[in-house]
């Protein structure tokens, strides 16, 4: 995976086609989307996010899923991580 750093509000886009298997909180990692894009491929997303769609949804390469969440004036962090077969 890969850990990006920001310090404003931008848009989170879908790297591929695919289906949202979750959408929201889990424990201490804040906001997850987990989307699947077939052929046991999926993508994970984790950090600060305002999500803007839901469980269920099919997305497209570039659709906006969600947009990150500032606060304060320190660099905040979005994790993406590829996964093949889980």
């Amino acid at each position: 995976g890969v850990t990006y750093k920001y310090q404003s509000v931008q848009p989170v886009k879908a790297s591929a086609q695919g289906r949202i298997v979750y959408a929201g909180d889990l424990a201490s990692y804040g906001q997850v989307l987990l989307i699947d894009h077939g052929n046991d491929l999926r993508t994970v997303l984790l950090g600060r996010m305002d999500i803007k769609v839901k469980k269920h949804d099919q997305v497209e390469d570039g659709d906006v899923l969600a947009y990150t969440v500032v606060d304060g004036k320190e660099a905040q962090s979005l994790y993406f991580e590829v996964r093949k077969k889980n």
